[in-house]
């Protein structure tokens, strides 16, 4: 049952955990700026 799973899957699970962490932080830079913007 081993040979089910695809060589690739962990290559994306990487992929998809890195982008969902670079979009992760860029909305955390986002939001920060528009709560300085929304100070001043």
């Amino acid at each position: 049952m081993s040979q089910v799973q695809k060589p690739g899957y962990h290559g994306i699970c990487g992929v998809f955990s890195f982008l969902l962490t670079s979009i992760y932080r860029y909305l955390n830079i986002v939001v920060i700026k528009v709560g300085e913007e929304d100070d001043s």
